[in-house]
């Protein structure tokens, strides 16, 4: 039987692979590196090399803001994570690099972002998303009305921008819309 499946191709100086990279106390590497686009497309979605500043960058959202998600509210699942540059222009060629690719942004040096889904019945994906705006240095938060999905950026130069992202109707751009007063 012949797999579809994308090569794996760890390009590192080491003998790690992903998932025996730990980047937080709740999370291993390879928790940030599936992509259905990036399967079925046959594309590694993998960082250059796997001690480099993208991999840095994933430990410290973890340590900064999943790790202490997960102590506060259980368990979670990263549904969109760390995107390379063969996959973002594979599916987005008009998008320029961003924090979801581990890229300086807005002057920043080091970032990563990532949609989570808490599995809890007692919070809402809302509470989740002010308590990290109250407890947890951030760049950007960002809620998808009608689902459960949290966005969370960090920085090194974080914004604390906190936005809900809708879509007023079918032929308009999205908007975002303050979630809360940012001027603090």
């Amino acid at each position: 039987m012949t797999s579809n499946a994308p090569q794996r191709q760890w390009r590192s100086n080491t003998h790690l692979r992903p998932q025996s990279i730990r980047v937080g106390r709740n999370f291993m590497l390879s928790d940030f590196l599936y992509s259905e686009a990036a399967a079925k497309k046959g594309i590694a979605n993998v960082p250059p090399t796997l001690d480099g500043m993208e991999v840095e960058s994933i430990k410290k959202l973890c340590e900064h803001i999943l790790d202490p998600v997960v102590d506060r509210f259980g368990a979670i699942s990263i549904t969109y994570g760390y995107v390379s540059d063969a996959l973002q222009k594979a599916t987005y060629p008009a998008w320029k690099p961003s924090i979801h690719n581990c890229k300086p942004c807005n002057g920043a040096y080091l970032g990563a972002a990532c949609d989570f889904q808490a599995h809890t019945n007692k919070f809402s994906h809302q509470d989740i998303l002010l308590w990290i705006a109250a407890n947890c240095t951030y760049d950007r938060l960002i809620m998808y009305p009608g689902s459960t999905i949290v966005c969370v950026a960090w920085s090194d130069k974080p914004r604390s921008h906190c936005r809900q992202w809708i879509y007023p109707d079918a032929f308009s751009k999205e908007l975002y819309v303050k979630l809360i007063d940012e001027s603090k």
